[in-house]
């Protein structure tokens, strides 16, 4: 996310209230299918990791990311609490040296990218050949795009000036920049605000509204960089 355009950086009481949503039932449910569905995707992958977006660090932390970066600073001033080593910067200009990095995972901020595209390049610059940068996101025209689409018709939410895209645009967009699609996990079957289904599974399955995709900088095996 870009700093000065970025709707989550805020004061400090929004960045608690934001955080604080993961503690509520509804934010719990969202976050543990969320991990279910990204975090074996990361699986054997080398390390270091770092958590692209990381707001206040619930899914770094989860995940074991040792780094995690994000433009909104009262957000990172939590996730430093759980994160071992946290940056203020974007995604579009990575602070990382070229093949530095073993895996990136981002979740739910793509989206707000001013960018997509230029950060596709970073992040592909900054893997190690094999690497992996798994992306986890509210699929176009899936309920809860929807629903935060119809949210950001309010210029005051977070999600007004939000772009969503399916599984089969951000794959196409992250081959242009270097990157090689890999396995696909998805979850949340429900409308939100109705009763949460369980189900995570692997494959791009029709009615979930979060899909995590695995992106492959080409190269030699990843397990070489161990």
């Amino acid at each position: 996310m870009s700093g000065s355009s970025n709707p989550f950086d805020s004061g400090e009481a929004e960045a608690a209230a934001y955080d604080a949503w993961y503690d509520a039932p509804s934010g719990r449910s969202v976050l543990e299918r969320e991990q279910r569905c990204v975090i074996p995707l990361l699986e054997g992958a080398a390390r270091p990791w770092l958590d692209l977006g990381t707001g206040s660090g619930r899914f770094g932390a989860a995940a074991g990311a040792e780094l995690g970066l994000d433009p909104a600073l009262a957000l990172l001033r939590i996730a430093a609490r759980r994160i071992p080593s946290v940056v203020r910067g974007a995604a579009e200009a990575l602070p990382f040296r070229a093949a530095s990095l073993g895996a990136v995972l981002c979740v739910a901020a793509f989206e707000f990218l001013p960018d997509a595209d230029c950060a596709l390049r970073e992040i592909a610059r900054a893997l190690r050949p094999g690497g992996r940068f798994v992306l986890g996101f509210f699929p176009r025209d899936s309920a809860w795009a929807t629903f935060y689409e119809q949210e950001g018709r309010d210029p005051a939410s977070l999600f007004h000036g939000a772009r969503f895209c399916s599984l089969e645009e951000w794959q196409q967009r992250a081959v242009a920049a270097g990157l090689t699609p890999g396995p696909v996990r998805s979850t949340l079957f429900e409308a939100p605000g109705e009763p949460p289904s369980p189900r995570v599974v692997a494959g791009a399955e029709p009615g979930a509204s979060f899909v995590a995709t695995t992106l492959v900088k080409t190269g030699e095996d990843e397990g070489r960089h161990r």
